[in-house]
């Protein structure tokens, strides 16, 4: 979707790489580059250094920050964290102001940043390309249970959740790594692996998710316990219904709440599933005429996608 033969991406890797700010500087000032792409919190610090670089040259680089993250405040953070609040902050206001193209992933978050900064940035919900299922159209979902793919964490995939598989023994098969420290609730995740109620499959090619066409429901029961996450709507749940594959969804994302309504089948709010084991054995979930109208809503979301890239990057 992106021409990226002269244009340039930043993303956090570059930072323990061979990215430093006199490169980005220089890249700035090239009129080799004629886009330069930053993406999250970390890459501020470059994009302001960049933002310097075209100044003092008068170059016609176009700079896009994409957003995927809300810089929160909430009393009780420690000091650190506060000054990291109110860095992140200050570099923010100055991009906003300073006339660089921008992208975020949901509509409540794009709200929140015209409230904050008075721009509102465009917004592209990266969905995934569209899966060809001829292939799969005779292929049974064959497991018995729900699967999960991503990182693994306590907000991710809450405790409680985890008790409720147990207890309506029910297996969830896991693809991705585990980031919690809290050593607690790995040895929890280490006791539902030895008792079956969780299977530990290994990480995946985000760009090959043939696997989900052999399940009957996906799970994203996320804590909603940030802005960040009530107003996001996960890329994995458009994946998902992409192999026509059901998901199960926490009903604390508000942008997920049209679906709810639209797609009852198919993006189903996690506290309306009374039994969990029941919910797999009760049918094969949305019809052929509804799995068609999403794929006509996936198809629109990607059009909208491309106009906004188109428009971002000029």
């Amino acid at each position: 979707m992106l021409d990226l033969e002269h244009s340039f991406r930043w993303s956090s890797k570059h930072s323990s790489e061979c990215l430093s700010f006199s490169a980005v500087y220089r890249l700035a000032r090239s009129d080799d580059c004629r886009v330069m792409i930053f993406h999250m919190q970390s890459s501020l610090p470059y994009l302001l250094t960049a933002l310097v670089g075209r100044k003092l040259s008068r170059s016609k680089v176009t700079f896009v920050y994409d957003i995927h993250d809300l810089n929160e405040f909430s009393m009780g953070k420690s000091k650190y964290e506060m000054l990291r609040f109110g860095c992140m902050f200050a570099l923010e206001w100055v991009v906003f102001k300073c006339g660089v193209r921008l992208l975020t992933v949901s509509r409540g978050l794009a709200n929140v940043y015209r409230l904050r900064y008075g721009r509102r940035p465009l917004v592209v919900r990266n969905i995934p390309e569209k899966v060809q299922l001829e292939g799969y159209s005779d292929l049974r979902r064959r497991v018995d249970g729900f699967v999960y793919f991503g990182l693994v964490d306590r907000i991710r995939l809450p405790e409680e959740f985890l008790a409720r598989l147990e207890s309506e023994r029910v297996t969830l098969d896991i693809y991705g790594t585990v980031r919690e420290r809290s050593a607690s609730y790995r040895r929890k995740l280490e006791e539902l692996e030895n008792r079956g109620v969780l299977r530990f499959l290994g990480e995946y090619d985000p760009g090959d998710l043939r696997f989900l066409a052999k399940y009957r429901a996906s799970v994203l029961p996320f804590e909603v316990c940030r802005i960040n996450l009530r107003y996001s709507l996960p890329n994995k749940l458009f994946q998902a219904l992409g192999y026509r594959v059901p998901c199960l969804i926490s009903e604390g994302l508000i942008e997920a709440k049209r679906l709810f309504r639209q797609w009852p089948h198919a993006v189903v709010p996690l506290k309306s599933v009374v039994d969990l084991g029941a919910f797999l054995r009760a049918g094969p979930g949305p019809s052929v005429t509804e799995w068609a109208q999403i794929e006509a809503f996936l198809d629109r979301l990607r059009a909208e996608d491309g106009k906004c890239y188109t428009s971002a990057l000029g």
